[in-house]
């Protein structure tokens, strides 16, 4: 896990530019979260600058995405990748309460290797959902565990990532096979022959929408009713 200045990175986004985002936290800081801009070098080297200092995670959040959804839009720059703390972490937000006692499993296999309460029911992934806060763990859970404790995975664990990449690339075939409206679409196409999952589409719909596509490969849409006469219309 990196640190910056004293700040432990736990989250931070790479464009295909070069530049990107980072959240940071160090709790005995007077202002503990922070947001850098960074550019990464040739070699993975990455220079950090233009931090936003506040107390509040929630706030970081906020202003991470923000950053992130600004720099696309007036550069159209994909996200070549994101990361979340160390290598291989996972996860998951608990939407129906502050993490506490009995709100999270415990697996003497897959032990709790931290948690973060946020200020207040938050908005995360880009607006997808809110959650109260989040647990980490070193491997996944299983879906009974997720199920039971009302969690919910974030998109940047590396098993979730993996399956999304896939099922974007059968939902972007078949949005586009069916000419699915852009504002419609859940996927984007970033290059020849690589689609991607909308910012706030979350796993569960994407999963759904690559069942339909694997079900259905053509949708058949009627034309529009013709009119009815004046005549008709008239009795």
């Amino acid at each position: 896990m990196e640190t910056v200045q004293g700040y432990v990175i736990l989250k931070a986004a790479t464009f295909e530019t070069g530049h990107g985002f980072a959240l940071g936290h160090n709790p005995g800081a007077p202002s503990p979260f922070v947001t850098w801009q960074f550019t990464e070098g040739e070699n993975g080297h990455r220079d950090y600058y233009w931090g936003r200092y506040g107390t509040s995670q929630a706030w970081a959040q906020r202003d991470f995405d923000r950053r992130v959804d600004d720099y696309q839009q007036l550069y159209h720059a994909a996200v070549k990748h994101t990361e979340l703390g160390p290598e291989g972490v996972y996860r998951y937000y608990s939407t129906q309460r502050p993490v506490d006692i009995g709100t999270y499993p415990k697996d003497p296999d897959n032990p709790l290797t931290g948690f973060l309460n946020y200020d207040e029911r938050t908005s995360v992934e880009h607006g997808a959902f809110r959650a109260w806060g989040e647990v980490i763990y070193r491997s996944p859970l299983t879906p009974d565990q997720i199920y039971q404790y009302e969690l919910r995975p974030s998109r940047d664990n590396p098993d979730v990532r993996r399956t999304m990449a896939e099922q974007a690339q059968v939902v972007g075939i078949w949005e586009m096979r069916n000419h699915v409206p852009e504002n419609r679409r859940m996927t984007r196409y970033v290059h020849p022959g690589k689609f991607i999952a909308g910012k706030r589409v979350t796993p569960e719909e994407l999963a759904r929408q690559c069942r339909l596509a694997q079900d259905y490969p053509f949708v058949y849409t009627r034309g529009p009713r013709p009119k009815k006469s004046p005549q008709i219309e008239g009795r």
